[in-house]
């Protein structure tokens, strides 16, 4: 039988396209490399210098750092003219690129983990003429931005029936294109790691076996003032070891450490970016996190609380909502409250097991296999 040749096509605008990428490269190599091979690429040309520095570091800093110019951008892209505008714009620039790499690979499937990219996609397997299947996997969750839903060609995976039913009500998708399954995470996400695990990963990293473990983590660019809501966990005294993630952000990582200057007996580990979030994440109880949905769900799939203290401007909303409609965690944004809050869950044992029996009562389960199999028989 001969084998599928997927084209696995994502952005550097955020790690979740190219992280849900990776996660389904991984799955077809592990699981079904008799039947197929997965090719992993940036659909923005390297030469696009000016185009993929707004893309990648524009996007970083004004969802971030510049919210209300963040905020102000996602809705007037909203607008059908200007959204026309940028698909448009985004077709004419990676359309050959594209199909270069579809006939250089003799790819047989396209599956496409950033909207900019689905357009581009259909245009360049009309040009080259060939019957290539073209599966869009919608990212986020529970809200995300309409361009998703501009080409109104499915097949579309979604994570939510929520997501679902505003792609039909509002987007003029026809259901049956519309096809729902958990999220995608990393395989390592489908097992908790054991208490004996959880024990011999606290020793190594130097952490009291003995005391509970608050982790900050906010993604590659670390958590968003965290050394606000880290100062503010010290002066409360919350009883346990803590550890924050600052990721690339050198300007994080240098407030922190004045930070823990001034409270030098306390157990606080630092780290930069790391290789090692899954084991940080199985030995916390309680995680401090943005809204993004792959950190939130790998939280919730270990059965950690979360305490939501930011997220990105519409396209994250939906992430904070479901966590706190499902109460398995807080959304809160002043490091004071924030803080008076994770102290309340991580001292008092029946709010803690109360918010852990939520997150059981979800049944959530890691998605990357089934959409895997998807995949593999759609036509």
């Amino acid at each position: 039988m001969k084998k599928e040749r997927i084209l696995l096509l994502y952005l550097q605008a955020g790690g979740g396209h190219y992280s849900g990428a990776k996660a389904l490269s991984a799955c077809i190599k592990e699981k079904y490399a008799e039947k197929a091979e997965a090719y992993m690429v940036d659909g923005l040309p390297e030469d696009e210098l000016f185009v993929k520095g707004i893309i990648e570091d524009g996007y970083r800093i004004t969802a971030n750092f510049l919210v209300p110019l963040y905020a102000a951008s996602y809705e007037l892209s909203k607008l059908s003219p200007i959204m026309k505008s940028h698909i448009e714009t985004f077709s004419k620039i990676s359309t050959d690129y594209i199909a270069e790499y579809i006939q250089s690979l003799n790819i047989t499937k396209i599956v496409v983990l950033h909207f900019f990219l689905v357009k581009p996609s259909r245009d360049a397997v009309e040009r080259l003429g060939l019957p290539i299947p073209i599966i869009t996997v919608v990212m986020d969750p529970f809200t995300t931005h309409p361009m998703w839903f501009y080409e109104k060609e499915g097949p579309f995976i979604v994570f939510s029936e929520r997501m679902k039913r505003w792609a039909i009500e509002e987007n003029g998708i026809r259901e049956e294109d519309i096809h729902v399954f958990p999220i995608i995470l990393k395989r390592e996400f489908e097992r908790r790691m054991s208490p004996e695990e959880v024990a011999e990963y606290k020793q190594k990293l130097g952490f009291r076996p003995d005391k509970k473990v608050l982790l900050f983590a906010g993604g590659g660019d670390g958590l968003p003032n965290g050394d606000r809501y880290l100062e503010y966990a010290l002066k409360l005294k919350i009883d346990a070891d803590m550890a924050i993630v600052c990721g690339r952000n050198k300007l994080l990582k240098f407030q922190v450490d004045l930070v823990t200057k001034r409270y030098k007996n306390s157990t606080v580990k630092v780290y930069e970016f790391i290789d090692f979030m899954y084991q940080l994440m199985n030995i916390a109880d309680v995680i401090v996190t943005k809204g993004g949905p792959a950190t939130v769900m790998e939280a919730l799939i270990l059965e950690k609380p979360v305490i939501i203290v930011d997220y990105i401007y519409g396209q994250e909303k939906g992430n904070v909502d479901f966590v706190v409609e499902n109460r398995v965690g807080h959304f809160i944004r002043n490091p004071k409250k924030a803080m008076e809050t994770t102290k309340a869950l991580l001292e008092n044992p029946e709010s803690f097991e109360e918010m852990r029996k939520n997150i059981q009562a979800l049944q959530l389960r890691n998605g990357t296999q089934e959409i895997v199999d998807f995949i593999l028989t759609c036509n």
